[in-house]
């Protein structure tokens, strides 16, 4: 039981993030716009000026999973993987908002990069909730109270060959069909303008 309330806890987390995004573009919150409109901005110059597709996929690895190995360090800090998770998705929704306002928000979610990006980080972010909670129940002392929730702990060890061999690879499939589609969409729009 414990386990389907912290994939909960890291699924709300996520999503009141993301769904949040559109407010915060609206009323300018600049705090949370800065990071990821920067971001984006800096992607669109590079694919502007046509980037490499091993450089861009590089890209899209590297930010990818440096995101969700911040969610997996912040484990020793109790509750910050929860807030990691909100914030990743309001950068996210922010992202989005910025590249295609409100005509497309939540139709994005259905494409096939999303929904793996979203289960890694989901995958990401249950393991280091749980790890943060059991070390807390630790340094409380309430580790006792409850045995059999805790019967399947995970030491850092774990929560690193989870991100290992589940989210990586789940990242590194979302990040060749992203190229592959960004590949794809370039070639149709030089083909129109020729």
């Amino acid at each position: 039981m414990l386990n389907l309330i912290i994939i909960l806890i890291a699924i709300l987390s996520f999503f009141i993030g993301y769904f949040s995004a559109p407010i915060i573009y609206k009323y300018n919150i600049k705090l949370l716009l800065t990071y990821p409109i920067w971001i984006t901005k800096n992607l669109r110059k590079l694919m502007a000026k046509g980037i490499r597709l091993y450089l861009l996929f590089g890209l899209i690895i590297f930010f990818n999973s440096l995101s969700l190995f911040l969610i997996l360090i912040s484990e020793f800090i109790p509750l910050l993987p929860v807030f990691l998770l909100l914030w990743l998705g309001i950068n996210l929704g922010v992202s989005i908002s910025y590249i295609s306002g409100e005509k497309h928000y939540n139709l994005v979610l259905l494409n096939p990069v999303a929904i793996l990006e979203i289960i890694a980080t989901i995958i990401t972010g249950f393991v280091s909730i749980k790890f943060s909670i059991q070390k807390l129940l630790h340094k409380l002392n309430f580790a006792h109270l409850n045995p059999s929730n805790l019967a399947h702990e995970l030491s850092f060890n774990n929560t690193i060959n989870i991100y290992i061999h589940y989210s990586l690879p789940i990242l590194f499939i979302a990040a060749i069909v992203e190229t592959a589609l960004i590949a794809s969409v370039k070639k149709r729009d030089q083909g129109s303008d020729a």
